[in-house]
C-alpha cells in the first residue's frame, strides 16, 4: 500500500499538470484508506472473542522486506485475534479498541488519559509504551489462560505478574529517560529466543533510538510534530500559554516526533504538522517548497487551524493562504477579527476558535511536599498500584483559582483570601530548572490537573488558561479592565470571539461581579453549547486524516463529551424528525438542516427516519452527529406499518399517499416537531408552539408540531379533516410560521446580494432542493445567513466568493 503510495507520489512530481493528478492521487489515497478501516469493539466484545490476542499498536506496518512478507506477518494462528488500530498498519486487517476502555481500573490508564503531556514527554518512545501497556493489560483483564504476542514476532506471553515492575511514569530530574529506566518489558519486543539479558542493554544511543527493540516499526516511516522549544535559554517571563497549545495540538497526533520552531515550522521537515499558534507576518510557512507538487503535497499535510494572523500576515502571505485554502481546506481563524480579514482578502476562512477547546485530560494528584502553592512545583505523584487509577481526592473540588487576573480589585476580598494565585508566566521563584522542555510540561500539567482535580472555579485574564480550563468542565470567571488582558488590548482582535465561553466580569463596560463570596457552586460556563460547536468542527475537520482519526478513537476523544450536555432547557423543543433517503445522508443539504437544528437546540434528540436499517457505519457524512456528542439517531421508517396503524388508531378513510400521513404518524407517536429535509431552523423553537403542520406549494409538508399520543394530530392525516390549524388552544401557545421559497426564490436567495428577505415571523425557512444542487450560495447572500451562520461542521464551507 505504502509503495503505491510513494509510486503515486512520484508520478505526480514527474507530471506537467501536477495540481490535477496531485488531487486525483491524494483522492485514490483516501478513497483506498477508507476501505481499511479496522472495526472498533467493545472491550466486552473483546474479552469474550478469545484468549489469543496479537498486538500492533504502531501506526505504521511491521517491519517487512517486502510486500509478500508482510502478508506472511499479517496471518494469525488458529483462535488468534489481531488488535491493530491504526487504519494504516495491518491493511485493514483487525480491530480498533478503545484503549481507556481496556485500563480502565488499571494502574496505566492515566497514562492513557493524559497522552498529550506523556506524547511530549517521551516522543518516540511513546508508542512502544503503549505497545506494551496494552498487552500487560490484556493479560491481566482478559480471561483466563489469556496470551499475547507481538505481531511479527513468535513468542507468546501469559503472565502479567511478570511485569509488575514495569512503570511508564517513571520520572527522574537529571537522569537520562529511556525505556530501560521503566523496567519496559523488552522481551515482547524480541523473536523467539533472540533476547539476552535484555535489562543490561546499554543506554539507548540517540541517534539510533530503537536498535534494542527489532520487532517494532522504522518510527520514522512519517512525523508528527508541534511546535514549541526544546530548550530555553531565558525563562524569565516565559508564557506556557504556548505549552499548552502544543499540548493541545499533540492530543490529536498519534505520537510526537519532535518539536518545530514556530516561525519556521516546515525547514527541514516533511512530516504532519497542526498549525495552531499566532502567527505575526513572518512569511509564508510553506516558502521552502519551491516545486508546486511537493508544495501542495506539504499543504494535504498541514493543518492552518486555530490560528491568530494579523492583516499584515495575510497581505504579505497572500498568495501562499490562497493556494492552501484552494486546494487543501480552509483557515481556521482563532479569532473573528482574522476571519473578517481573511474574507476581506477572498481567502476561504471560518471562525474555528481556539483548538485549546479540545484538551481532554484526567490531570494528576498533586502534593505540595512544603512548597509555595503560587510556584506550582508540586510533587506529580504516580497512581497507585494496588488502587484504580483514577484521581482520588482528599477533598471535594473547592479550589479558588486566580491565574493572572487583570483586574483583581473586582474580586471580593473574601474570595482573594481563600484563593490560590497562579501564573501562567513561569515564576522567577520556580524552584527547579525551567529551560528545559521536560520541565515547562510539567509546569504546565500541573496547571491543568489543579484545573481538572481541585478547582471549583479559575478566575483568570489568560485565554489559554480559561479555555482548557472551560474544556475540561470547570467554571471560568474571565475578567478584563475595560478590555485590556494581559497580552494587551481586546482591540488587537486576538480574542475576540472567544469571550462569549466563559462568565464575564468587566465592571468598565457594565460587567459587574455577581457570583457573591463563591461559597455555592458556580453555575457551568454560559458558552458551553458555543464551545461544543468548536470542538465538533475541530473533530470534522481533522478526522480527515487517518491518523489523527484512528488516534482519536483509540484514545477515547471520540465519541465527544459534550461541554453542554446536562444544560437541559424545558421551554424549547427538544424533539425533532426528518424523512430522508438513504442518499440524502451523503448531502451537506440535508446535513445543514439538522445542523441548524442542533445549533439552536443541542441537547435535542434528532431522529432521522429512512426506509431501511442502517448501522452506524453507514451513516455517511451523518455518523458525524454522533461521534460529536449528538443525540442524532438514524431509524429505519416501515411505511407499511404506519399506514396499518394509523388505520387501526383512525378507524377511517385516511390520506395514504399523501406527506401529512408520515409526519403525522411520527409526531403522534413520538410527540415533537416533523420537519422536511429541506428546512433550516433561524431560531429557537418554544416548546409552547401551536400544533399544527404546513405545506409548501404543491402539498408536501414543511413542518408540523403535536403532542404524543394527541388526538389533535390524528385529525392531520383523516380526510375528515377540514381546517387543522383551526382547533382551539391554550392561551399560552405560540403562533409559527415557516417561510416557503420557490425556486426563483431560492436562487435569488443564494445568488442576489441585493435580495432581502424579512424573517422576523417566521421561525423557519424551506429552501427549495433543486436549486440549492444547481447554484452557489454566494458569501454575505441571504441564504448565506440562513444556512452557513447556523452551522455546527462550519469548517466544511458551502459557499463562494461573487465572482469578480
Amino acid at each position: 500500500l505504502w509503495v503505491f503510495f510513494s509510486m503515486t507520489f512520484h508520478f505526480a512530481i514527474k507530471s506537467q499538470s501536477f495540481v490535477g493528478d496531485y488531487n486525483q492521487s491524494i483522492q485514490m489515497k483516501k478513497n483506498d484508506l477508507k476501505h481499511l478501516v479496522p472495526t472498533l469493539i467493545s472491550f466486552h466484545e473483546l474479552r469474550n472473542s478469545t484468549t489469543k490476542f496479537v498486538v500492533w499498536m504502531y501506526p505504521f506496518p511491521p517491519p517487512s522486506p517486502s510486500a509478500q512478507s508482510l502478508q506472511h506477518i499479517l496471518k494469525l494462528r488458529d483462535g488468534e485475534l489481531l488488535i491493530c488500530p491504526y487504519s494504516s498498519a495491518c491493511q485493514g486487517h483487525g480491530v480498533a479498541i478503545n484503549l481507556v476502555e481496556l485500563t480502565e481500573g488499571t494502574f496505566y490508564q492515566s497514562y492513557v488519559l493524559d497522552h498529550p503531556y506523556y506524547k511530549l514527554r517521551h516522543f518516540h518512545d511513546f508508542s512502544h509504551h503503549i505497545q506494551a501497556i496494552t498487552m500487560i493489560t490484556l493479560l491481566s483483564r482478559g480471561r483466563k489462560g489469556a496470551c499475547v504476542r507481538t505481531l511479527g514476532g513468535s513468542s507468546t506471553f501469559c503472565d502479567s505478574e511478570v511485569y509488575l515492575n514495569y512503570n511508564p511514569y517513571h520520572d527522574e530530574r537529571d537522569v537520562i529517560m529511556d525505556l530501560r529506566s521503566t523496567e519496559f518489558p523488552f522481551e515482547f519486543f524480541y523473536p523467539v529466543g533472540s533476547i539476552s539479558d535484555h535489562r543490561g542493554l546499554t543506554t539507548l544511543d540517540s541517534s539510533k533510538p530503537f536498535q534494542s527493540l527489532p520487532l517494532a516499526p522504522d518510527m520514522t516511516t512519517e512525523q508528527f510534530s508541534t511546535y514549541g522549544p526544546y530548550y530555553t535559554e531565558h525563562v524569565k517571563g516565559y508564557n506556557s500559554g504556548e505549552d499548552i497549545q502544543s499540548l493541545a495540538g499533540a492530543g490529536w497526533l498519534p505520537f510526537v516526533s519532535g518539536l518545530r520552531d514556530k516561525s519556521d515550522p516546515l525547514k527541514n521537515y516533511t512530516g504532519y504538522y497542526i498549525n495552531n499558534c499566532l502567527n505575526s507576518g513572518d512569511g509564508a510557512i510553506f516558502r521552502h517548497f519551491t516545486n508546486g507538487t511537493e508544495r501542495l503535497y506539504m499543504m494535504d499535510k498541514t493543518e492552518l487551524v486555530s490560528i491568530f494572523a494579523s492583516k499584515q500576515y495575510i497581505s504579505d502571505n497572500y498568495v501562499s493562504l490562497e493556494e492552501y485554502t484552494s486546494n487543501v481546506y480552509a483557515f481556521g481563524c482563532r479569532s473573528q477579527y482574522t476571519d473578517q480579514w481573511m474574507k476581506d482578502n477572498r481567502i476561504k476562512s471560518y471562525f474555528s476558535a481556539c483548538l485549546t477547546l479540545t484538551s481532554m485530560y484526567q490531570g494528576g494528584t498533586l502534593s505540595l511536599n512544603g512548597t509555595n502553592p503560587s510556584h506550582n512545583a508540586m510533587t506529580i505523584r504516580e497512581p497507585q498500584r494496588n488502587t484504580t487509577d483514577r484521581i482520588v481526592l482528599a477533598h471535594e473540588k473547592d479550589l479558588i483559582l486566580i491565574v493572572d487576573a487583570v483586574d483583581t480589585s473586582v474580586i471580593p476580598q473574601e474570595v482573594k483570601d481563600k484563593a490560590r494565585f497562579l501564573y501562567a508566566d513561569i515564576p522567577a521563584a520556580y524552584p527547579y530548572d525551567a529551560r528545559s522542555w521536560d520541565e515547562k510540561m510539567r509546569y504546565c500539567y500541573r496547571l491543568i490537573s489543579q484545573y481538572k482535580n481541585y478547582a471549583k472555579v479559575v478566575i483568570t485574564s489568560r485565554i489559554h488558561v480559561g479555555l482548557p480550563a472551560a474544556a475540561l468542565g470547570t467554571p471560568v470567571i474571565f475578567i478584563s479592565k475595560n478590555g485590556w488582558l494581559p497580552g494587551g488590548h481586546e482591540r488587537t482582535g486576538r480574542v475576540a470571539g472567544l469571550l462569549d465561553v466563559f462568565h464575564r466580569v468587566d465592571e468598565v463596560r457594565g460587567l459587574p461581579w455577581t457570583f457573591g463570596n463563591l461559597e455555592d457552586p458556580v453555575p457551568p460556563n454560559p458558552g458551553n453549547h458555543y464551545a461544543d460547536r468548536f470542538r465538533a468542527s475541530f473533530w470534522n475537520r481533522l478526522k480527515r486524516n487517518e491518523y489523527y482519526a484512528d488516534a482519536a478513537k483509540l484514545f477515547g476523544r471520540i465519541p465527544l463529551q459534550r461541554l453542554g450536555a446536562g444544560m437541559h432547557r424545558s421551554e424549547i423543543q427538544n424533539k425533532f424528525h426528518f424523512i430522508m433517503q438513504p442518499s440524502d445522508l451523503l448531502h451537506w443539504q440535508q446535513r445543514r438542516a439538522v445542523e441548524s437544528i442542533l445549533f439552536h437546540h443541542p441537547n435535542a434528540k434528532v431522529y432521522v427516519h429512512v426506509d431501511i436499517d442502517l448501522g452506524p457505519l453507514d451513516w455517511g457524512d451523518f455518523g458525524v452527529f454522533m461521534e460529536s456528542g449528538y443525540d442524532v439517531q438514524v431509524l429505519r421508517l416501515n411505511r407499511n406499518e404506519l399506514i396499518k396503524e394509523a388505520r387501526h388508531i383512525v378507524r377511517g378513510r385516511i390520506h395514504e399517499n399523501d406527506s401529512t400521513l408520515l409526519a403525522g404518524m411520527l409526531v403522534y407517536k413520538h410527540g415533537g416537531v416533523f420537519l422536511a429535509k429541506n428546512i433550516y431552523a433561524i431560531r429557537e423553537l418554544s416548546a409552547f408552539l401551536n400544533a399544527g403542520y404546513t405545506k409548501d406549494t404543491v402539498g408536501n409538508i414543511t413542518m408540523m408540531v403535536g403532542e404524543q399520543s394527541s388526538v389533535e394530530v390524528l385529525k392531520y392525516f383523516s380526510t375528515d379533516d377540514k381546517e387543522p390549524r383551526s382547533a382551539p388552544r391554550p392561551s399560552s401557545s405560540i403562533a409559527w410560521e415557516v417561510k416557503v421559497l420557490s425556486k426563483s426564490e431560492s436562487r435569488s436567495c443564494q445568488v442576489d446580494l441585493a435580495w432581502d428577505l424579512e424573517l422576523t415571523d417566521f421561525v423557519a425557512v424551506s429552501i427549495d432542493p433543486q436549486s440549492l444542487v444547481e447554484n452557489d450560495i454566494f458569501y454575505e447572500s441571504r441564504c448565506y445567513d440562513i444556512i452557513e451562520k447556523h452551522c455546527i461542521y462550519c469548517d466544511d464551507l458551502h459557499w463562494e466568493y461573487v465572482p469578480l
